[in-house]
């Protein structure tokens, strides 16, 4: 949403800093992700029906949509993921062009680190930083719980993060 927002700007605005940003559309993402889980197999043609549907500014009734979906697809989601579908990351970050920082766990399951590299394409004055062991929370990975980060805020956040900010916000520009 950064990207978004940057795109009529505050006069204030001096800089973006993405954080686990998507550089593709969000419900080609969607669709990727639960392709990646061969357990979703058989719920591929709706899903990928539902996104394209949303794709197109089009609600489904919840109560038509499998099961295993509906609480993703509730009336107020479709209505938000008809919105943030529209969006296409780089074409957003191609409209920017003041300074940026590009935030990126290695050990992302939502945001895999070639994200990170479509977002620094489409913006070449943009600083990377990577963290190794980072989860899409960017917490350190805890090995065998694979969300232990989203559900335990007494985890810290990676020790990389916070020095990487103060580097981009301290940086003399012109």
């Amino acid at each position: 949403m950064a990207l978004v927002a940057a795109q009529t700007p505050p006069e204030t605005l001096c800089g973006l800093i993405l954080m686990a940003t998507p550089g593709r559309p969000v419900g080609r993402l969607m669709v990727e992700q639960f392709a990646a889980n061969p357990m979703n197999g058989p719920l591929m043609p709706e899903l990928e029906g539902l996104v394209n549907d949303l794709v197109a500014g089009q609600t489904r009734d919840p109560a038509l949509v499998s099961p295993m979906l509906q609480p993703l697809f509730s009336t107020g989601l479709q209505r938000y993921m008809i919105d943030l579908f529209s969006y296409d990351p780089i074409a957003l970050a191609q409209g920017w062009d003041g300074p940026v920082l590009i935030v990126q766990g290695d050990a992302d399951m939502q945001v895999g680190a070639d994200h990170a590299g479509l977002l620094a394409a489409a913006l070449p004055q943009a600083a990377t930083a990577m963290l190794p062991g980072a989860t899409h929370m960017l917490k350190p990975d805890q090995p065998g719980q694979p969300f232990a980060t989203y559900t335990d805020p007494a985890l810290p956040l990676h020790e990389g993060l916070v020095p990487a900010i103060i580097r981009f916000v301290a940086a003399d520009r012109p």
